[in-house]
Formats: structure tokens, sequence, C-alpha cells
């Protein structure tokens, strides 16, 4: 293999392992890493089995993407909702302290239903930090994030 093709593969291989993590493939996302390693490493190291799993372990998840693609949607199914008030948001931001305090793995989950009713994008992005830092169960980091985010409002 040439050099030029080599430096492709392994540049290949790196966004497909990058690509597969972001959309949660991770099983591709594993074996392409393994592949770029193993590229890295010189191509004469390149086991066939290794290709071969990388090969149809794309294939798969192909397969899958194009299937969940293919499923329709409910028309009936709304996903809009209504701009969360100022008060509201407040009242909301007390009882997840409320359940961060009590360490409760499922308020990461109202984070994210509150940042589909929030329509400023600094505070949206904010409000993913936090469910960010809950998706780690990083409960202090949270925690210092939503007296932050609540002192913001009520300074606004």
């Amino acid at each position: 293999m040439r050099e030029g093709d080599v430096n492709d593969a392994m540049r290949g291989a790196h966004t497909m392992k990058g690509v597969a993590a972001m959309v949660g493939a991770t099983t591709l996302s594993s074996d392409a890493g393994e592949l770029e390693k193993a590229l890295l490493a010189g191509v004469e190291t390149v086991p066939d089995d290794l290709i071969a799993r990388v090969r149809q372990t794309y294939n798969n998840t192909l397969e899958i993407v194009k299937t969940a693609l293919s499923i329709k949607v409910d028309e009936d199914i709304t996903i809009d909702e209504e701009v969360i008030s100022k008060a509201e948001l407040l009242g909301e931001l007390r009882g997840i302290a409320k359940r961060i305090e009590e360490f409760d793995s499922t308020v990461e989950d109202a984070v994210e239903k509150l940042i589909s009713r929030v329509d400023e994008p600094k505070l949206s992005a904010s409000l993913g930090k936090l469910q960010y830092s809950l998706g780690k169960y990083d409960f202090d980091v949270a925690d210092s994030l939503l007296t932050k985010i609540v002192e913001d409002l009520s300074d606004s």
C-alpha cells in the first residue's frame, strides 16, 4: 500500500471512529479505533479479520440507520411545546435543585424537557451544560451550574 493510501486510510478510520461515537454507534467506533491504531502501527500489522470486522460492523450500522430513517412518524405527534415563562422556569429549576440534592439520576430528563421550552440561546446553552453534567452523574458541578443559572435568571 502506498504511503498516501495509508494516510487516507488512517484519516478515514479516525473520521469513522469519531462520527460513529457522536451518533452512538459504539461498536463501530470501537472497531474503527482498533483499525486506526493498527494503521498507525504499520500497514503490515493490520489483520485481515479486523478489516472484515470493521466492514461488517459498518454495513450493520448502515442497515440500522436505514431502517430507522424509514420509520414513518405519526403526523399527530407534535414536538413543539409552548415557551416557558420566567416564573414557571424558576419553579421548575427549584424542583430540579431538590432532585439534584437527592442525587436523582432521572433529573437529566427534566432538564432536557426544559431546554425544549426555552427560547433564549444563552439559557439553552447553560441548561445543556447542566444536562451534560447530570448525564455524567456529576451532581456537584450540576449544583453549581444550576445555582448560576438561577442567579442569572433572578438578575434579569
